[in-house]
């Protein structure tokens, strides 16, 4: 009984449908899987952390001067390899990355919930930008990544069908 119940939702995730042109990417290294609209753009951007200097992916389709944009960030932080991050010390570091999101764009804070894929603990919020874009993030910590899926537009598409999909469509290929 488990294990058709276990076929039948593998097989409806395999077989769900995305919207017309949408493709599925797995970024080399990534651990993950993702759908764009459009064929992303990669780049590798230096940050520094108490630890020195990590690397940020950014997978992109669009940019801030688009009407619509998406993204999918990951980074490691080494120095917590090994910790449990399913605690507190995670819903720390989620409150740190929401906060540095709404710093970063200038935005206001607006919902908030928290998630889970499996063991790895995530949270979602919407900021609201200058000229009523919106945005919608979703983080997730998975051993010592950070993963960040983010869709930048209207209301009408940050929290609609086109914002459902794109951050609807992550999933991790980590245990």
């Amino acid at each position: 009984m488990m294990t058709n119940l276990m076929l039948m939702t593998l097989t409806s995730l395999a077989t769900t449908a995305l919207p017309d042109g949408w493709k599925i990417y797995t970024p080399d290294g990534g651990q993950c899987r993702i759908a764009f609209a459009n064929e992303p753009k990669f780049a590798k951007v230096p940050f520094d952390t108490s630890a020195g200097t990590a690397e940020m992916h950014l997978y992109s389709d669009g940019d801030m001067n688009d009407e619509v944009s998406f993204a999918l960030m990951w980074n490691d932080f080494p120095a917590v390899a090994g910790r449990d991050l399913s605690g507190e010390l995670a819903q720390q570091a989620l409150d740190k990355g929401r906060d540095g999101w709404v710093q970063s764009v200038q935005g206001k804070l607006g919902r908030e919930k928290k998630l889970k894929i499996g063991r790895h603990v995530g949270r979602e919020f919407s900021i609201r930008l200058e000229g009523g874009k919106w945005m919608r993030v979703r983080l997730f910590l998975a051993d010592h990544r950070l993963f960040q899926i983010g869709v930048r537009g209207s209301e009408d598409v940050v929290f609609g069908a086109t914002g459902d999909e794109f951050v609807g469509s992550f999933r991790l290929l980590m245990k």
